[in-house]
């Protein structure tokens, strides 16, 4: 390449060289909405950051509120309000949310992390019986959303310039984590609400899962769900609400019925009283954390190839570990409770024909399969020890 074809490119580089001293002669590094900038006095160049004119020439508050970056934490999230955000939005007479906590009953502080920036902190649960986040839920992520209010404020106000807005702010967090979201009835998740007077909404979920350890769940694409009677079903169920460590889930009563409907007269008791009353009912975790985790081996009802698990859950105050081998059980001071249902789910007798998926197993295949197994392996010892006594024969 000779000097002639590189001069284009040298120019770039120098000015891309240029921009770069430009910046880094600012005193701190600009917000995303501001350009460094100069001016100069008695031969003196100042630098400094100052409100990008592309943006707030014309300023679209609906667009710029939208695209605030969002910070997502176990509780709460919050958004970063910069001061060319915060100084615009007053000279158009807007409200931030610090200033109207009567329509924004979910946020809780505000600070200034650095320079230049207004950090609004919201929870996702709180005291108030307003704050109350929009759930949501698919087959991988749980979410919180919650609406933020930007009001006009008409106070000694002849004319209005601007309407109000509405900002919808979301959190996703995966299924994994210590997170209790979303709505419906479902072999693999379902959830409900529980209110604690004075105190916040808590959500309770109940996930399927496919392991003891619940490090994998069933997903959609899993459904229909066929499981064989004696199969292993994996529970887990997690609550999410305000001050986490204070309480305990615990799971009083699980029963099977062959219909959605929970009040169905033909019932199977599986836990009664916190206790396990059915073979193969065991508790892993229960009463001394915001998890339970529990196993039972699936049933099937004579009449019906659908079974639906029913559960109440209750929510205490510090633990409520159940004492089932003796009457000194610890008496819970009881916050509040509530049900979930899950299914349904597609019982199928052992060596049935049909497609079937697999919730967990017990290392044997029911009666038919093992006669069939020994069958097979009958059969493939004799026909070596017959072919050995017709060699003999000729």
């Amino acid at each position: 390449m000779g000097l002639n074809n590189m001069s284009p490119f040298l120019a770039l580089i120098i000015t891309f060289g240029i921009i770069g001293k430009v910046h880094s002669q600012c005193t701190r590094p600009c917000n995303y909405d501001e350009v460094c900038t100069n001016f100069t006095s008695e031969s003196t160049t100042f630098y400094y950051c100052d409100c990008n004119p592309e943006l707030y020439d014309n300023p679209d508050y609906a667009a710029l509120l939208n695209n605030i970056p969002v910070s997502c934490g176990p509780q709460q999230f919050s958004v970063d309000i910069t001061s060319c955000l915060g100084r615009s939005m007053a000279q158009a007479n807007f409200l931030l949310p610090d200033e109207n906590r009567a329509e924004n009953p979910c946020f809780y502080a505000t600070y200034s992390p650095q320079p230049g920036t207004a950090t609004f902190v919201y929870n996702f649960t709180s005291g108030s019986s307003s704050c109350n986040p929009a759930l949501s839920v698919n087959s991988t992520h749980a979410a919180f959303s919650v609406p933020v209010w930007f009001k006009v404020n008409t106070t000694n106000q002849v004319v209005i310039l601007y309407n109000d807005i509405m900002v919808n702010y979301t959190c996703a967090y995966p299924l994994n984590m210590n997170t209790s979201l979303g709505f419906g009835l479902n072999p693999f998740l379902s959830t409900s609400n529980l209110t604690v007077a004075g105190v916040g909404t808590y959500t309770t979920v109940l996930q399927l899962c496919k392991n003891s350890n619940c490090t994998e769940t069933y997903k959609p694409s899993d459904m229909p769900l066929y499981v064989q009677v004696e199969s292993i079903l994996y529970f887990k169920a997690t609550v999410f609400g305000p001050a986490p460590s204070r309480f305990s889930l615990k799971i009083q009563t699980c029963y099977a019925t062959p219909t959605n409907n929970s009040n169905d007269l033909t019932q199977y008791p599986l836990i009664q009283n916190g206790c396990p009353v059915a073979p193969g009912v065991t508790l892993y975790i229960d009463g001394n954390s915001t998890t339970v985790e529990y196993s039972m081996h699936m049933i099937k009802f004579v009449d019906s190839t659908d079974v639906f698990i029913n559960a109440e859950f209750i929510l205490c105050l510090e633990t409520c570990i159940p004492s089932c081998r003796s009457r000194d059980g610890q008496q819970p001071n009881i916050l509040g409770r509530t049900d979930i249902s899950s299914g349904p789910f597609k019982v199928e007798a052992a060596g049935s024909a049909g497609e079937t998926g697999s919730a967990g197993g017990n290392g044997s295949a029911g009666g038919n399969g093992s006669s069939a197994s020994f069958a097979t392996s009958w059969i493939i010892k004799v026909i070596p020890l017959l072919a050995m006594l017709l060699i003999k024969s000729m």
